[in-house]
């Protein structure tokens, strides 16, 4: 059985937001997972097209439109592939208000999600071992996906960034809540986790431990 010691990951920025997607595959495997495609959905086709890949599922960390609105382009061009999200976070995904692309002025609306993802629970996705991780505060389900078989890899959409958090303001935001959840469940990872934001480059767990403003304040 294959593990998951040759990850490969593709970050793509779409432009709306410069939002970050990842496209995330076992090196000789022919499945692949898309974490959270954004606008330019038609750069994660071609890359899965380029390289023989079949999408066996869409997992999306939180319901928010920068981070969705690739999924209906994605399904086109593969109608078989599934979609996972947080059990908290399911009822936004076909729910323009609260995936708050009405506020912008674009309906978005996507199916319920096919797997329910819970926090805490261990699950294999694609073929790549996983711990989910809640961690509410920028949106009211929002998770995080933890590779468990391999060097630890994050990916935590809008929660962690280099030297930020993920905006609180929007409704079912809660700062001391998202704060809370990455002390209490990130930061117990280890420190060389690299950790894929939604937004921005890459980083640890060590240097946002030890330098992020939001985290190592007493404000927290």
């Amino acid at each position: 059985m294959k593990t998951d010691l040759d990850l490969v990951i593709l970050r793509i920025i779409s432009n709306l937001f410069e939002e970050n997607g990842y496209v995330l595959h076992i090196s000789g495997g022919r499945e692949a997972l898309v974490i959270d495609p954004g606008s330019d959905a038609k750069l994660f086709v071609d890359y899965l097209r380029k390289n023989s890949l079949d999408l066996g599922m869409i997992v999306l960390t939180h319901s928010h439109p920068d981070h969705i609105v690739g999924v209906p382009e994605m399904l086109e061009a593969f109608p078989n592939a599934k979609i996972a999200a947080g059990i908290n976070e399911a009822s936004a995904f076909n729910d323009p208000m609260k995936n708050l692309s009405a506020l912008l002025g674009t309906a978005i609306s996507i199916r319920t999600p096919d797997i329910l993802l819970k926090d805490g629970e261990e699950t294999v996705l694609c073929g790549i071992n996983f711990k989910v991780l809640e961690i509410p505060g920028h949106s009211p389900g929002h998770i995080a996906l933890v590779t468990t078989k391999s060097k630890t890899h994050v990916f935590g959409g809008d929660i962690l960034f280099q030297g930020g958090i993920g905006r609180c303001d929007f409704p079912g935001g809660s700062y001391p809540t998202l704060v809370k959840g990455i002390r209490e469940k990130l930061f117990i990872l280890p420190g060389d986790s690299i950790v894929y934001p939604g937004h921005g480059d890459s980083t640890t767990i060590d240097t946002e431990r030890e330098t992020n403003p939001f985290l190592t304040s007493s404000m927290g």
